[in-house]
């Protein structure tokens, strides 16, 4: 899989802190945006709202919604995760 360099650019961001949780938890960035456009079976606009209200809560809540791009593994980062890949092939 390659990535675009806008793709690129918005992992990155995720993974800076301050900017990426903001992005994360306050826009909604990764559900309404990525995840969508990553995704082969598209929803329809009630799996939409479904998604968007679904992560309109606190951020405890939320967490994992921020941990999942930051733990896809890219250039070598992280490094447990790309270690922990390594053993499992």
């Amino acid at each position: 899989m390659t990535f675009t360099q806008v793709a690129i650019e918005t992992f990155q961001k995720f993974r800076t802190p301050g900017v990426g949780e903001k992005m994360i938890l306050e826009g909604n960035v990764f559900v309404e945006a990525v995840l969508p456009g990553a995704t082969v079976a598209k929803a329809d606009r009630r799996g939409d709202v479904c998604l968007q209200g679904s992560f309109s809560y606190s951020r405890v809540a939320a967490g994992p919604t921020w941990r999942f791009p930051n733990e896809i593994p890219i250039a070598g980062e992280p490094a447990d995760v790309v270690f922990n890949l390594g053993k499992s092939t």
